[in-house]
């Protein structure tokens, strides 16, 4: 259950009663569960018992090791540096020659990411500049399209990140009906 220190505590209370019946659950917060707000005290207790993990941002070694297995799982044989090109935003420019009307079309989104020329003689122009217009206009556009490749489905990547932490330990399936934070909320 994603955001689950944002969930009523009846609701909260009940789901985790549940879950110790029906074998687990894995929630996530921002903050430990022993700071979260619980006026019952029947959850305060639960709270405070519960086993907690925390997971930091992944550091470019595990990142470079989860693009290594995908590139090894396509049978792709990739040049180490790609490995640090890739987790670093770099200038780019994009050549437009037919003067195709690309913006608001998802399928350019990332056009976003630098400069767009329309001719082959603009290039010295444009990548003179890349530098420095990466820096204060194209790096914040990367690093949103990033984000956004995160949550490609309705289902939120910390969803789907639970359900493959459960898979490598071994655990059951977590329910595809996981409930929402509304439908939990409407319960508390």
């Amino acid at each position: 259950v994603e955001d689950a220190d944002t969930i009523g505590d009846e609701a909260l209370f009940h789901l985790i009663n549940r879950a110790a019946s029906d074998g687990g659950l894995l929630l996530t917060a921002r903050s430990r569960p022993t700071a979260w707000a619980a006026a019952l005290p029947d959850l305060r207790s639960r709270l405070n018992a519960l086993t907690v993990a925390e997971i930091d941002a992944p550091d470019d070694a595990l990142l470079i090791a989860v693009l290594e297995a995908l590139f090894r799982e396509k049978h792709i044989r990739a040049a180490p540096d790609l490995y640090e090109f890739l987790l670093r935003p770099r200038p780019c420019v994009f050549l437009n020659p037919r003067g195709l009307a690309w913006r608001g079309d998802p399928n350019f989104a990332h056009w976003r990411a630098g400069a767009v020329i329309e001719t082959a003689a603009e290039l010295g122009t444009a990548l003179a500049r890349a530098s420095a217009d990466h820096a204060t206009t194209y790096r914040s556009a990367q690093q949103a399209l990033f984000d956004h490749s995160f949550d490609l489905t309705d289902e939120p990547s910390s969803i789907r990140a639970a359900r493959a932490l459960a898979r490598f330990a071994g655990l059951p399936a977590l329910a595809a009906d996981v409930p929402s934070r509304e439908k939990l909320a409407a319960h508390g």
